[in-house]
């Protein structure tokens, strides 16, 4: 059995979904922007390499 604490696995579960609500959000407005406008394929690679710094804020707010 683990041994982690039930409050502590939910709290974990709780950032864990926020964090993929969080990229989840950003993905879907990057869509949105795609099909109002042509996104060029050096902002998409921006995009991907600001995925970590989005995630690690999104952690301390």
């Amino acid at each position: 059995m683990l041994n982690i604490n039930p409050n502590r696995l939910m709290r974990f579960s709780l950032v864990f979904v926020d964090l993929m609500l969080i990229l989840f959000a950003y993905i879907l407005s990057f869509v949105f922007a795609a099909q109002i406008t042509l996104i060029e394929q050096r902002n998409i690679e921006s995009f991907i390499n600001l995925i970590p710094w989005i995630l690690l804020i999104s952690v301390f707010l």
